[in-house]
């Protein structure tokens, strides 16, 4: 659970597939900073939505470029209102396109 970004970072994609919702909770927030673009991608979306508005806040922008639209349909408005104006602009607009209308209020687009 002592998981520092540079740890997580190292992690192949593969294996955040392979990871449940539990194992990511256990993670130190700040240890979401070392996500990347290809890692997120391979995130289930049960994991994702399972996630603490301070994990999510504390994704580099980068990595949410690798968001799926299944992944973005099973985030919480209250999750998606956590997010940073420049984690917000690198959400795909397929993502933002496939998201619900309360869920594009949250992210204040469309």
């Amino acid at each position: 659970a002592g998981m520092v970004a540079e740890q997580l970072n190292q992690l192949p994609p593969a294996a955040f597939k392979a990871m449940g919702t539990q194992q990511f909770q256990q993670l130190p927030p700040a240890a979401f900073a070392g996500m990347t673009q290809q890692q997120m991608g391979q995130m289930p979306p049960t994991a994702l939505k399972g996630l603490s508005a301070a994990s999510l806040g504390a994704l580099d922008p980068t990595a949410l470029a690798g968001l799926t639209a299944a992944q973005g349909k099973g985030l919480s408005a209250a999750q998606l209102k956590a997010l940073t104006p420049e984690q917000k602009a690198a959400i795909p607009d397929s993502v933002k396109n496939a998201l619900s209308a309360a869920q594009k209020t949250a992210l204040n687009v469309g």
